[in-house]
């Protein structure tokens, strides 16, 4: 990112100086953005998974599509997509402007997987014990301890990961 210049971008769009500007305050506040598009781009697509499950028309129906999900979230082609997650987190140290940009990003993310769980509870296929933002807050959760096992100098196989996940995810979500 220190070799990215101004002149790169020009270059590379095809967009003018004027223009530029006319979008972003400066170097900054377009890296910024750029950095808050890129956190944003994969926790939307994390909700566009579980909007598929709004299709569901029954609690085991919807049981399985949570247990897929799970599966696919954990899957080591996925990994990029976490890494991304936490680059972006681990940028935020030393800059307070990007750190509310995020925050925003993230509590909207987070609300809104909460008004899925709302749903579904709402359908009696959920706790309906649990708050629905705490509830996202854990799901979100587990996929961090995913990205602390994608680190590790031994990673876990997949399959002995969800032997533990899988069962505390469905108790939580379900009360199993």
């Amino acid at each position: 990112m220190e070799s990215l210049s101004i002149a790169m971008i020009l270059e590379r769009t095809g967009v003018s100086h004027g223009s530029l500007y006319h979008h972003f305050d400066d170097f900054p506040d377009l890296v910024e953005k750029a950095i808050v598009h890129r956190y944003t781009r994969r926790l939307k697509e994390s909700l566009r998974a579980i909007d598929v499950l709004l299709e569901c028309t029954t609690q085991h129906e919807f049981r399985r599509g949570i247990e897929q999900l799970v599966v696919e979230t954990t899957d080591t082609t996925r990994r990029r997509n976490r890494m991304d997650r936490i680059e972006v987190l681990g940028a935020l140290k030393g800059h307070p402007r990007l750190v509310d940009s995020i925050a925003r990003a993230q509590q909207e993310v987070t609300d809104a997987q909460g008004e899925y769980f709302r749903e579904f509870q709402r359908r009696g296929w959920m706790r309906s014990d649990l708050d629905p933002i705490a509830m996202s807050a854990f799901v979100q959760a587990m996929v961090v301890g995913r990205i602390v096992d994608d680190v590790s100098e031994r990673p876990i196989d997949r399959d002995m990961w969800l032997t533990v996940a899988m069962p505390a995810f469905m108790a939580v979500l379900f009360g199993d």
